[in-house]
């Protein structure tokens, strides 16, 4: 297994609340093996970390330009930051 060095942040804007990007987020994340969190910001938009390998998180990263099926995805705003080695994927609130 490849060991967890890659954290990013990603800020997500469009039409994103109230079209369960939370919850598909998580479920990607643990599709993908991805330890981090995710929760709503009050200016509408999105924020999620995420931290794994690599290439999972790229494809997180990629599934999140377009989010579940009623989300519209305007913008992402990615940042790499170090690994904290978070232990699971949760939902803010």
């Amino acid at each position: 297994m490849e060991k967890l060095d890659y954290r990013f942040r990603v800020h997500v804007l469009g039409k994103v609340q109230g079209v369960w990007f939370r919850k598909s987020t998580q479920d990607m994340a643990v599709k993908h093996n991805l330890n981090g969190w995710v929760k709503n910001m009050d200016d509408g938009s999105v924020m999620m970390e995420v931290e794994g390998a690599l290439q999972e998180c790229l494809e997180m990263i990629k599934w999140a330009e377009d989010g579940p099926a009623m989300a519209r995805v305007n913008e992402l705003q990615i940042e790499q930051l170090p690994p904290i080695n978070d232990k699971y994927f949760t939902i803010g609130y």
